[in-house]
């Protein structure tokens, strides 16, 4: 999951929090919600994590 630079870790921590409740309501597991943010973030990499 991208975070904004300016954002502190506290309002990043709540933020995904509050993401994690919305996703339960929905039938997501915990689980579900962070493999889907891994597969997201992968994506955004360029060849492997070492190019970067």
């Amino acid at each position: 999951m991208r975070a904004e630079d300016d954002l502190t870790y506290q309002e990043y921590k709540d933020g995904v929090h509050d993401c994690m409740i919305q996703y339960e309501k929905f039938g997501w597991t915990p689980r579900q919600v962070t493999d889907w943010m891994t597969e997201e973030d992968n994506d955004m990499l360029i060849g492997t994590s070492e190019a970067l």
